[in-house]
């Protein structure tokens, strides 16, 4: 999905390089428009995985501490605690 979303963002600056070298005003805006659509994309994907990474961790960190925890209550079950 990274190499999906750096794509859109390479696509995006390559767009934007041709659009600046346009004659015409119109062909400008228009290549211009899908250089900010494919920016936008691009943006939109990294920030889907950073959600996605910050909802995995969070689920990680209430694992860990319910695992913590039924450790603990393991071992003072056991009376080595």
């Amino acid at each position: 999905m990274l190499i999906v979303a750096e794509a859109f963002g390479a696509l995006a600056v390559i767009l934007n390089f041709i659009g600046y070298r346009q004659n015409n005003v119109d062909r400008y805006l228009l290549i211009s428009a899908f250089a900010l659509a494919a920016l936008s994309a691009h943006f939109f994907m990294l920030d889907a995985m950073a959600a996605v990474l910050a909802r995995y961790s969070r689920v990680c960190e209430i694992l860990l501490r319910l695992n913590t925890v039924a450790t603990a209550y393991c071992f003072y079950l056991s009376g080595l605690m």
